[in-house]
């Protein structure tokens, strides 16, 4: 498993860590902060992984922009994936 940890600030939240965990076919994210996580298939398609960022930040935020923070997350996966790429 690889991880990634970033700093993202969205929301006004200052110190906010974004943790990426790649498994052999999925991201595991995590935002302690809002005290919030879930799962993202490496098969789906960028916008059904924004999508499911939507779906499950808008259930767990009572405020603030899920979109604007689904950007960020997405923004980090993509960041992730060229970094790894680059290593190799």
């Amino acid at each position: 498993m690889i991880t990634l940890l970033e700093d993202i600030a969205p929301l006004g939240l200052k110190d906010t860590k974004l943790y990426i965990m790649k498994t052999t076919d999925s991201f595991v994210i995590s935002i302690p902060k809002i005290n919030w996580s879930t799962e993202l298939s490496k098969s789906d398609s960028t916008h059904d992984q924004f999508d499911h960022l939507i779906h499950s930040l808008t259930f767990h935020m009572f405020e603030g922009n899920c979109s604007e923070l689904a950007e960020c997350i997405t923004a980090s996966i993509g960041k992730y994936e060229n970094s790894l790429e680059e290593s190799l």
